[in-house]
């Protein structure tokens, strides 16, 4: 634990973190604050990047993929598939 000095920044109150525990936090350029009771908790930023194929595969479990496929086009009947597709 280190003890820090609320320092004046405008009409704000700031500190400085060391940079050791900056490191142990492997904090970069954003943090999140949260007030629980009488404590401010500065936790490292989670990334806003979205990984669009990483998200999409976890969507549903594999395991799951072939009953949801069965969900979504299941007895599905068009023109086409009645008329025009041969086997």
């Amino acid at each position: 634990m280190v003890t820090v000095k609320l320092r004046n920044i405008g009409n704000s109150k700031g500190i400085i973190i060391p940079k050791e525990m900056i490191a142990q936090c492997d904090m970069e350029e954003s943090v999140t604050l949260e007030v629980k009771g009488q404590q401010l908790i500065i936790r490292k930023a989670e990334s806003t990047d979205i990984h669009w194929d990483t998200a999409f595969q976890h969507c549903h479990p594999e395991s799951e993929k072939e009953k949801i496929d069965v969900q979504l086009m299941g007895d599905f009947p068009n023109k086409f598939d009645e008329e025009e597709w041969q086997w």
